[in-house]
């Protein structure tokens, strides 16, 4: 139940929200899908059972908050890194270090890599929640950095190749899906995958050049 501390006037609909989702973020990250319950992110929020169902449509949709929402705070920002009055070479390193940056960020009692760990596992059960965030990823990340690679193409800076499969392949080399998805423990300091993402940019460069 809530108390007074915890509702209210001085308790928004949003700080409520909010509430509800970093708690289950914790409780998903730490408990996984199935093991985490609405009773104890309700108790963690401060909130009753029935207050989590008044915001969200049960778990699943409680589930679908907790990525989209983490996802996005996680990739603000980046699209305003690609400006054109700036080298491209300046612009994709910036870019990349950033990506990597807050590839690494802290979500939840994890990392973000604990959270698309999470969402790769439940995938086939949870299909809506991962077209979201495919679309969320495409239109935030995806869609900017093929734009700005689309005009590097037509400026005559890179080669005249498939601007969707450039994209796609530069951003292949900035996830480093091996080392943190599937192979957590390896995780190496941040300075490390800072450099790495420079390394990407310049073999991406190397064979994206005209």
């Amino acid at each position: 139940m809530e108390s007074a501390s915890t509702s209210g006037a001085s308790d928004s609909a949003d700080a409520r929200w909010q509430r509800i989702v970093r708690s289950a973020t914790s409780a998903f990250l730490r408990d996984g899908y199935s093991g985490a319950a609405l009773d104890d992110i309700a108790l963690a929020a401060g909130v009753s059972k029935a207050t989590i169902y008044h915001y969200f449509n049960g778990k699943d949709d409680l589930f679908a908050s907790v990525v989209t929402s983490n996802i996005l705070r996680v990739i603000e920002g980046l699209e305003s890194i690609l400006d054109r009055g700036r080298s491209m070479d300046e612009v994709l390193s910036d870019y990349a270090v950033a990506y990597a940056e807050r590839m690494a960020a802290d979500v939840g009692e994890g990392n973000y890599y604990d959270l698309i760990r999470l969402l790769v596992e439940t995938s086939f059960v949870h299909v809506e929640t991962s077209r979201r965030c495919i679309a969320i990823l495409q239109a935030k990340v995806g869609e900017p950095l093929q734009h700005y690679i689309s005009d590097k193409i037509k400026s005559g800076e890179l080669a005249d190749r498939d601007p969707a499969f450039l994209t796609t392949r530069l951003l292949q080399l900035l996830f480093f899906t091996i080392q943190l998805v599937l192979a957590p423990t390896s995780r190496l300091p941040l300075e490390e995958y800072r450099r790495q993402a420079r390394e990407g940019v310049r073999l991406f460069l190397d064979g994206a050049r005209v």
